[in-house]
């Protein structure tokens, strides 16, 4: 399987948000800690 990486795009934030969510607030929960985030609209727009 190859793998194709392109940079992030604007339209990429939105989907992004929703994996980034999903991924850490089901990590949160699975270990007993409320999300850090309420929402996934609230992770899109985050700078690192």
């Amino acid at each position: 399987m190859d793998i194709k990486l392109r940079p992030g795009t604007p339209e990429d934030a939105d989907e992004c948000g929703r994996i980034w969510y999903e991924a850490f607030s089901t990590l949160a929960m699975a270990h007993g800690f409320p999300p850090d985030f309420p929402l996934p609209k609230a992770t899109t727009g985050l700078k690192p």
